[in-house]
């Protein structure tokens, strides 16, 4: 995915003359003046040689005063002018390690269903004069194929979701038709649980996307929900409008997700 990032522009005195919202956390500047040393004289760098510029800097936060890496792309918009594009390398390499963990995890269950289906093909190998094994093993090998199959597709997702541009060429999309085809996907996980999935807020609502990628984001947030909550208990799916955002919630009475993971969402 691409990060938004932060900017400002500066004078060549490191007086800054406009920024992005978010840039005052980054510890760059204080009192709408450049502070830190060794971007003032990246500044000055590239306005006196009129060249691009990127470097990687590491600074602390202005609240909690951690480290923190920077990469600052520094292009002369004249004479006088700085622009600095401020890309924050923790957050990037924060997201790098989780997917380094979901391929790791992945590839690790992967193992599961490979083995199982080469173990029970030599057990229908060696089961051919009895016919209760074999449908017994072919039942479990197709339980297995549709294990592998869903494997395969949460890492097909992952790799669209890093596209550049995942919905290049978006479709208009009804969220409640979105919201009924997850809900059907998982009713019977949640009747056997006695979960009720009860749907509300505002209907007949449309937003520009990829139908498979909400659906099946929708559709895993469903079953973690069943997955992790008490039998008797409830789920429930809110959609609503905010500005210019669709909203699509869903809320269960579950055990929650421990602090220590919450980063990760």
């Amino acid at each position: 995915e691409v990060l938004p990032l932060n900017w400002l522009v500066t004078d060549i005195l490191g007086a800054v003359r406009q920024k992005s919202a978010g840039v005052g956390e980054l510890g760059i500047e204080v009192l709408e003046q450049v502070q830190d040393r060794q971007v003032l004289d990246l500044i000055s760098e590239c306005r006196s040689s009129g060249q691009r510029l990127t470097q990687e800097v590491v600074l602390p936060r202005t609240r909690t005063h951690a480290e923190q890496e920077l990469r600052l792309r520094l292009t002369p918009l004249n004479s006088v002018y700085v622009l600095i594009l401020i890309e924050d390398m923790n957050e990037q390499r924060r997201l790098d390690e989780v997917r380094r963990d979901f391929v790791a995890n992945i590839s690790h269950e992967l193992k599961t269903p490979v083995g199982a289906l080469s173990l029970l093909a030599e057990a229908i190998e060696a089961a051919q004069d009895d016919p209760a094994a074999l449908v017994n093993f072919t039942n479990r090998m197709k339980r297995e194929s549709e294990r592998l199959a869903s494997l395969v597709a949460d890492l097909i997702d992952l790799s669209r979701v890093q596209d550049d541009q995942p919905t290049q060429r978006p479709a208009d999309i009804e969220v409640d038709e979105v919201v009924t085809a997850a809900l059907d996907d998982v009713q019977l996980l949640a009747a056997a649980k006695q979960i009720e999935i009860v749907v509300g807020g505002t209907g007949n609502l449309r937003l520009p996307g990829s139908y498979d990628q909400i659906e099946s984001a929708l559709r895993n947030l469903l079953l973690n929900a069943i997955h992790y909550s008490h039998p008797g208990t409830r789920v429930a799916v809110g959609t609503k409008q905010v500005d210019d955002w669709i909203e699509i919630s869903v809320v269960d009475q579950g055990i929650g997700i421990s602090k220590a993971e919450q980063d990760r969402i």
